[in-house]
């Protein structure tokens, strides 16, 4: 039977065959991809998910395409982020003030989508539809294969609009004082999942970020 690691390491050799066969298809758009954020620790308190890996081109680091970092990256301080290639330090400020690092520490993450656009935009529009079809196809089912090796006990996704598309039932869970939904909750390939407002991406106040942090403290 294969541990947790040779399974993840062989969804990166997968990858990168799938990923040398597309070059062709996707030759002007080649920015590469991630998967792992952290070691694939099993059965962890949290495994966060994520949209897809932001970026252009001269964000891709071959480290990132053979395997994942020696620690959580969420947990790290902003020169230890700068040095493994974050160029925006919002995401994990945020989820260490939510989750707190020695949590994050034991925890790790990955993206939906592993192949890397500039955002949403340009993904939804920048590539051949059928192309973008195939090349989330792929990530999506090892992806799932992913979350059911290593059984986290709660799923976070971060982006209320990928965690609708992933949990298809939702029900809100922490909305502010102005009716804004700050969590949703469902279950993402049978694992208890929330959906959270994205903690780099939207305008979050610190007030927000409390009462997200309340809401998980109290689980």
């Amino acid at each position: 039977m294969q541990t947790a690691e040779e399974i993840c390491r062989s969804i990166y050799e997968e990858t990168a065959t799938f990923y040398k066969c597309m070059a062709p298809r996707v030759a002007g758009q080649d920015l590469g991809y991630r998967i792992l954020y952290g070691p694939p620790t099993v059965r962890p308190e949290y495994l966060f998910l994520g949209d897809q890996p932001g970026g252009k081109a001269d964000s891709v680091r071959i480290d990132q395409l053979q395997g994942w970092p020696t620690e959580c990256e969420y947990a790290l301080g902003d020169g230890a982020l700068r040095k493994a290639g974050w160029k925006n330090n919002r995401l994990a400020s945020n989820m260490q003030k939510i989750w707190g690092v020695p949590t994050l520490r034991n925890s790790t993450g990955l993206n939906a989508i592993f192949f890397r656009a500039p955002d949403s935009e340009e993904w939804s529009h920048g590539l051949e539809k059928g192309l973008r079809i195939e090349l989330e196809k792929f990530s999506l089912e090892r992806a799932r294969r992913i979350v059911e090796t290593l059984q986290p006990k709660r799923l976070v996704v971060i982006g209320l609009q990928t965690f609708r598309r992933l949990a298809h039932s939702t029900t809100p869970a922490l909305s502010n004082g102005s009716d804004r939904p700050l969590i949703e909750q469902g279950k993402v390939w049978g694992v208890p999942a929330f959906g959270v407002i994205h903690l780099s991406g939207a305008r979050i106040s610190g007030g927000d970020l409390n009462a997200i942090k309340n809401y998980f403290v109290e689980l």
